[in-house]
């Protein structure tokens, strides 16, 4: 829910700092990058001097991040990585699935539900920042797939949002307007790829 703009500085900069430290680097070389200083402190100096104007008045962002800044969403992902990385093990630990795309995550639990439950409540307590909204059934919608367990077996289709024009392409705003020509293309391929069986 809105988790670029929710995000703490101070939150978001201790999970950054961690994530440079502990998983950037393996394969470069040490003269061809920055820091894992460097680059907390230029993503500190982002943080702190993103203003806007709303009715001729200057405003900065002293929590949370602008939506359309590019560098939200790849800050929003490394904290929902470092969010996630308790509900993983415990998925993997039931030998279940997990999967996530940006903001949307998808997992298949195979114990009690009281487990997911108190999962759940710990994740809360250590993130409170991040606000989630679950669904469960033999039956989801995870971004444009319909994902059913029939009988054991995985069945899956293309999914429309009810609430959204039918005759309207996806679209993504940071593709290169060449891409654009290719969304039909695009929506065919994953239409194809999505469904258990087609004609």
């Amino acid at each position: 829910h809105q988790l670029p703009t929710r995000l703490s500085h101070t939150n978001l900069l201790n999970v950054v700092s961690h994530f440079l430290a502990h998983q950037i680097g393996a394969g470069r070389d040490d003269a061809e990058r920055l820091s894992t200083q460097a680059l907390a402190e230029l993503t500190h100096l982002v943080l702190a001097n993103n203003h806007f104007t709303y009715e001729g008045h200057v405003y900065r962002f002293i929590r949370g991040m602008p939506v359309n800044l590019s560098l939200s969403q790849l800050l929003a992902d490394i904290y929902l990585q470092d969010w996630q990385r308790a509900l993983v093990r415990q998925v993997r630990v039931n030998e279940g699935f997990y999967g996530r795309y940006q903001d949307v995550g998808i997992l298949t639990w195979n114990a009690a539900m009281e487990t997911f439950g108190s999962c759940l409540l710990e994740l809360n307590a250590a993130y409170p920042e991040v606000r989630i909204t679950t669904s469960s059934g033999l039956q989801v919608h995870f971004l444009d797939c319909h994902l059913e367990n029939q009988q054991g077996q995985l069945y899956t289709r293309v999914h429309h949002d009810p609430r959204a024009q039918s005759f309207l392409l996806p679209y993504a705003t940071d593709h290169p307007r060449l891409i654009h020509r290719q969304w039909f293309r695009f929506a065919m391929s994953r239409a194809v790829q999505y469904c258990s069986n087609y004609d």
